[in-house]
């Protein structure tokens, strides 16, 4: 794999051919990938105490 994470998801959600609605990359519902890159987008807080 050429510049893959190893979590097996990819940073972009491309529609596969023959699935429109799973990645092409890492296979994923369309759903569940772009799930993960809007949590991705989100500030995490950082907890004092």
């Amino acid at each position: 794999m050429a510049g893959g994470k190893t979590s097996g998801s990819c940073s972009r959600f491309q529609a596969n051919i023959f699935n429109r609605n799973k990645c092409q990359n890492c296979f994923k519902a369309r759903e569940l990938h772009l799930q993960n890159e809007l949590e991705m987008e989100q500030p995490q807080e950082e907890t004092q105490g």
